[in-house]
């Protein structure tokens, strides 16, 4: 049985995963693990707007909202490379919001999110099955 705490992480890791997929990034994994932990890897494409990286963070706040705890790292992160790098958190919130209110944003959060109910980890492969299948089937 998926505990509430189980849930929340794969809510969370399923929408750094899902906005990652929207804004063409190419997906290596999503994780969630049982100490209301996860984990999502993705490559951003050559020639990307920079700021999609910090979309991909911050994604979790609008999308999953009973994870906003899970969120705070994620914040931190955001504010750090808005003094170490200049980054306009601010218009990275607004992308997010958008973002995350699109259908083929919301398709890939169930997706992602019911894979990780059941497995722990999703590789970027079956991820990419997972989300093609699913578009062939819409």
């Amino acid at each position: 049985m998926i505990g509430a705490s189980t849930l929340e992480v794969a809510a969370h890791e399923a929408a750094h995963g899902a906005a990652a997929a929207v804004l063409g990034r190419r997906l290596m994994y999503v994780s969630r693990n049982l100490t209301n932990c996860g984990e999502s890897f993705s490559l951003q494409k050559y020639g990307a707007d920079p700021l999609d990286g910090v979309v991909v963070l911050l994604a979790p706040i609008y999308a999953a909202p009973s994870s906003r705890y899970l969120a705070i790292r994620d914040i931190g992160v955001a504010r750090a490379l808005r003094q170490d790098h200049g980054v306009d958190v601010s218009e990275a919130l607004s992308r997010a919001e958008t973002l995350v209110t699109q259908p083929d944003f919301r398709r890939a959060f169930r997706i992602i999110e019911h894979g990780l109910w059941s497995r722990p980890v999703l590789t970027g492969d079956e991820l990419a099955l997972m989300l093609s299948l699913d578009e062939e089937t819409t």
